[in-house]
């Protein structure tokens, strides 16, 4: 489905600012182009099971990751702020999405950790407008206006939270926008 009005719309802007980012597209050594990378970014939750399972199985899970799922925040993740202009009023948006990060763990859970916190900084700011960063998009005609990012994690999972995913890595970036 295409996204169509705003609170969709943003929600795709920020899909295809995260799929923008080259630590995005080169995460856990991948060399995925945006559109590829669009395809590892989920609105609200994974797609359900293609078995039709409650569950994924190891080997459907396994296509998905790495990943992440955006969400809109539901407690004043999209507002318009009524502002007067001459005669009229201009509505202008502004909101808060979560987006939640996952990893396999390969190897050393400390080392993984350092890895993709390595990773997530590079995602928020690459310091090359080359190479951009979130901070390096935010505000570009086509993009959000990043007003404040909060970054939380990372978090270890345990195999018996998700026996299909084992253990892996999960971290949240809160972003303020408007």
């Amino acid at each position: 489905m295409t996204a169509s009005g705003i609170i969709s719309n943003v929600q795709d802007t920020w899909r295809t600012m995260i799929a923008t980012c080259t630590a995005f597209r080169t995460w856990d050594g991948n060399d995925w182009s945006v559109a590829q990378a669009k395809e590892h970014v989920h609105h609200d939750k994974l797609p359900d099971p293609e078995s039709g399972a409650d569950e994924y199985s190891v080997a459907e899970l396994g296509l998905y990751l790495p990943y992440c799922v955006a969400w809109t925040n539901p407690n004043g993740g999209f507002e318009l702020d009524g502002d007067a202009v001459g005669e009229g009023i201009e509505y202008l948006p502004s909101g808060v999405l979560g987006t939640d990060f996952y990893r396999l763990i390969d190897g050393d859970a400390g080392e993984g950790d350092e890895t993709f916190r390595n990773m997530l900084g590079a995602l928020l700011t690459s310091g090359d407008d080359e190479n951009p960063g979130l901070l390096e998009l935010a505000g570009r005609p086509g993009y959000l206006c990043l007003v404040r990012l909060q970054v939380f994690g990372p978090i270890v999972t345990e195999p018996r939270e998700n026996p299909a995913m084992g253990q892996a890595h999960t971290m949240r970036i809160v972003t303020h926008w408007s």
